[in-house]
């Protein structure tokens, strides 16, 4: 409900149910990647709300965990490296540490490299990882960057055909990389 409401009441709540069933699925229990993974993502969206730092550390670390939960060839494995480097663009956000952005740079790829043709998620990783080789470009000046991310958002497009709802975003990236 808070996705449509957004009520954060509805959120504090989520959370706290999240935590919950955390909490009743202790190593080695084969849902607590889910769980972990649940809750960071909700700690997100409140991080997104508030602004609260210990929110994007407390989710960093909790996909950290999934994604230790999940060795290769886990089937869930690349939306675990997916999302622990999203956080880490954000952290790179309100940090500004490269290191933060380094690391997401290799946890996208390492998530695009489990994303080969015709993944259905392979367009998301690609633009996201366009991205932050982009803001890396920014900060650098490596023009092997700047190719780098042009590439992926080209990539991305092709993968987005009309009447694709982020096919405006790819495009509009892509344009702004040019």
């Amino acid at each position: 409900r808070f996705e449509q409401s957004g009520h954060q009441d509805d959120l504090e709540r989520a959370i706290s149910f999240h935590q919950e069933a955390l909490d009743l699925r202790p190593p080695p229990h084969p849902h607590r990647p889910t769980s972990l993974h649940d809750l960071a993502y909700m700690l997100s969206k409140r991080f997104g709300q508030s602004g609260q730092q210990d929110d994007l550390e407390r989710a960093a670390s909790l996909y950290q965990e999934a994604l230790d939960l999940q060795p290769p060839p886990h089937p869930d494995r690349s939306a675990s490296l997916h999302d622990l480097a999203y956080a880490f663009c954000k952290r790179f956000g309100q940090s500004g540490q490269n290191e933060d952005l380094e690391r997401a740079i290799s946890f996208h790829q390492d998530a695009l490299d489990l994303r080969p043709p015709p993944h259905p998620r392979r367009s998301e990783t690609l633009h996201e990882l366009a991205f932050v080789l982009f803001t890396r470009f920014e900060q650098s000046g490596q023009q092997g960057d700047l190719e780098r991310a042009i590439s992926f958002y080209q990539e991305a497009v092709k993968l987005r055909p009309a009447p694709h709802p982020e096919r405006s975003a790819s495009l509009h990236e892509l344009a702004h990389a040019l």
